[in-house]
């Protein structure tokens, strides 16, 4: 999901692989992070792996939360413009047109 979020706010192609990129760089750390984390001196129970994968959870959901209010805010922010404040901005392509709308 968090992919085709990051890929339906961007207008513009170049942007979006680069956005693309940049997300599954840090879905990809994980895999570095967790041989990291889960020690075989914490088995049976991974209390401490499984404390830090909850808490990176909560600091990730947290962080979605906060994205989909500055999107939503940006779009009532577009539409609440006027004529005159759209003038110089309605010729400009991608997603910093007025026009355009993301996705939340």
């Amino acid at each position: 999901m968090q992919l085709s979020w990051c890929s339906s706010n961007y207008a513009d192609g170049a942007r979006r692989a680069i956005g693309l990129a940049w997300a599954t760089s840090f879905n990809n750390i994980g895999g570095f992070i967790s041989g990291q984390i889960y020690r075989d001196n914490d088995k049976p129970y991974y209390v401490r792996g499984h404390s830090i994968c909850a808490c990176l959870c909560a600091v990730g959901a947290v962080a979605a939360l906060a994205m989909r209010w500055h999107l939503a805010r940006e779009n009532r922010k577009r539409d609440g413009m006027t004529e005159k404040q759209r003038e110089g901005r309605v010729h400009i392509e991608g997603d910093w047109n007025p026009d355009y709308r993301y996705v939340i």
